[in-house]
């Protein structure tokens, strides 16, 4: 049988009960990183909680905030059928519940449980359970659904508000990714920690708001001293209709979950006041902090370009080549404290990006496909996923993603750079489009929520350009070549058309491509989840070849099988002299692959094809399956 340490100190809830009153900002940041970590360490294992609240977080001591998450009976694996298919039976503690599973918009996802660590963040921060003074029945539920939130205390550090808020917005695309909750809670931890003990970071955003939310605090045990009274967070009532263990919920009838009327301008608000950046303030620090010349931003004078002219044209742009004269800085410059061009002269400034001599994916695709081995296919695709996992990281999505904005100086070696950023938003922030009505880029690339106007443009939305960029660089077809691209091909991504992955294709890899363009857009993966699941299947193939390892890896056994598919084939068309090379095929003259304005307002809301999920389902089912001795045998 399976055996657990055993949590001496008991589970959060009642702690908090007990030591709220001890519990520092040092420590409730450690809470909230820890916490963060371990959800993110179980999500990359593709499971759900589905049940995560305080009473199923252990310690064993909590004051060197050593937490553990228990109670994994509700837990499930993501792609897989949920355990409650009808949506109708409802299993949790309330309050901690995301208001799209209660009304059953929405099966648990890993949001799911973003939006329960948004609710046990707050009561860390605070000490209160939430809604501890009304019944926890079916009105609770319909004012959750309908925006109802746990007050955050107006002088709670504004950087864990917009944490907590991120959390628990009802629209499910906008929460964060426990992988970015870590890094951003470990950097504030670290920070605060820093300043602590080494005076370190005084100037950090996170140690300001604390020792506000702090003075506030000492102000307020202050007037409650001279007044003998006390505001203590746990001095709180529990109505006797509030329950904070699992049972069985049954509220067939709740509305559409949205956030409250101000939310999502409040939560813009607090996006914008940490995402102001003073361009020269932003050189001049990456030049001071630059170990190395390639690491330099620095300002170009324009008169030292020569050659200029221009090379590319895009929906909303133009690309010029031109020749530097100067190349870049070299050297740091002790003496006058700055790094050294080659010849500096003018103080007239343009940014300026390195020229991609191989031009973008989409020619070279045109020209050289028959010449792109697996090996090159695989590191295409982990390459890709890991510039977009660093351009997400930043809380950026790109909005335009297609193989014309993607760059080489050179593709045998795999070196590729995303370009076009000119559509590019941060998350939180409202869209450049509003009212959903004008939609920007390349039609077949487009997710159907954004061109159905169900949500605004996400990064859930870029994996699914993604899974159709995949899908390119493993056939060579471009996506829907042969028809226009027009309202009706719209309609049909929307209702579930999805380009045909040839069947010997690694199953794999067409699991990839199927999870990134899933209508269902929580079921989509992160790009950290891609780059780490791609950057596997890659390490495991090239192994093989070099070394002969990883014979029985199941991308080494599957990619054999494609590679003597594709011989058989070349054979035959040797025999009949024909030819069926990927890249055979007509264009549409109304196919159009560049970005251009959309305006497509009556498209039905998206769904997958009948029988995608079933496919989908089976291809997980077929590549999760655990042999426990192994497993421990190599544990």
């Amino acid at each position: 049988m399976m055996v657990l340490d055993y949590a001496k100190d008991g589970n959060l809830r009642e702690y908090l009960k007990i030591n709220f009153n001890n519990i520092d900002w040092k420590k409730k940041l450690h809470y909230l990183w820890s916490l963060s970590y371990r959800l993110k360490n179980i999500h990359k294992l593709d499971i759900v909680h589905q049940d995560f609240h305080p009473g199923n977080i252990l310690s064993s001591n909590f004051n060197i905030s050593s937490m553990e998450i228990s109670d994994f009976g509700l837990s499930k694996l993501t792609g897989a059928n949920p355990n409650n298919p009808e949506k109708k039976n409802i299993f949790g503690v309330l309050p901690y519940i995301a208001p799209e599973v209660l009304s059953g918009d929405e099966e648990y996802t890993k949001a799911a449980d973003v939006y329960s660590f948004g609710i046990i963040a707050y009561e860390m921060i605070t000490g209160f359970p939430p809604y501890p003074d009304i019944p926890h029945d079916e009105d609770l539920a319909i004012k959750i659904c309908n925006g109802l939130r746990p007050k955050i205390p107006f002088h709670t550090p504004k950087l864990i508000t917009r944490v907590i808020m991120r959390c628990w917005d009802a629209r499910v695309t906008h929460r964060p990714t426990f992988k970015e909750l870590s890094d951003e809670l470990d950097k504030y931890w670290s920070d605060y920690n820093n300043y602590l003990r080494k005076g370190k970071n005084k100037d950090s955003k996170i140690v300001i708001q604390i020792k506000k939310a702090e003075e506030f605090s000492a102000n307020q045990e202050s007037i409650n001293a001279t007044t003998t009274t006390t505001t203590t967070p746990l001095n709180y009532q529990t109505h006797p209709q509030a329950i904070y263990t699992s049972r069985l919920l049954n509220y067939p009838k709740l509305p559409k979950p949205k956030n409250e009327e101000n939310f999502e301008r409040e939560l813009e608000e607090l996006t914008k006041s940490f995402s102001h950046i003073n361009t020269n303030r932003f050189v001049q620090d990456a030049q001071l902090n630059a170990s190395h010349y390639l690491d330099v931003i620095e300002w170009i004078p324009y008169d030292r370009f020569k050659d200029v002219k221009q090379i590319g044209k895009g929906g909303f742009g133009t690309i010029h080549y031109a020749r530097w004269i100067d190349g870049y800085i070299r050297e740091w410059d002790i003496e006058n404290q700055q790094w050294k061009r080659w010849d500096p002269e003018t103080h007239s400034y343009m940014m300026v990006l390195d020229y991609a001599k191989d031009g973008n994916l989409r020619e070279y695709l045109k020209i050289n496909f028959n010449n792109i081995d697996w090996k090159k296919k695989l590191h295409y695709l982990w390459s890709l996923s890991y510039r977009l996992k660093n351009i997400h990281k930043l809380d950026i999505v790109h909005q335009d993603f297609h193989p014309g904005n993607i760059l080489s100086s050179n593709f045998n070696i795999s070196s590729m750079e995303i370009s076009d950023f000119g559509l590019s938003k941060l998350t939180g922030a409202n869209p450049n489009n509003p009212e959903k009505k004008n939609i920007f880029g390349v039609l077949p690339y487009i997710a159907p929520e954004v061109l159905s106007g169900d949500e605004e443009y996400t990064k859930a939305a870029d994996v699914y350009s993604f899974g159709i960029i995949a899908y390119e660089m493993i056939t060579g077809f471009p996506p829907y070549p042969d028809i226009p691209h027009d309202e009706d091909l719209a309609i049909k991504i929307c209702n579930g058309l999805r380009p045909k992955i040839p069947f010997h294709t690694p199953k794999l890899i067409t699991r990839v491509i199927m999870r990134c363009w899933d209508a269902r857009v929580t079921h989509r993966p992160t790009f950290k989840e891609l780059s780490d699941e791609l950057d596997k299947y890659w390490s495991d193939y090239n192994n093989y070849l070099r070394k002969g390892k990883n014979k029985d890896s199941k991308i080494v056994i599957q990619i054999k099988k494609a590679e003597e598919f594709s011989a058989n084939q070349e054979s035959i068309n040797a025999t009949t002299t024909t030819t069926t090379t990927p890249l055979n095929y007509q264009t549409h003259p109304q196919a159009i692959y560049t970005s251009r304005l959309l305006n497509y307002p009556k498209l039905p809301k998206p769904k997958n094809e009948e029988n995608f999920e079933r496919e989908l389902e089976e291809l997980t089912k077929s590549f999760s399956h655990i042999n426990t001795n192994d497993d421990i045998d190599e544990f």
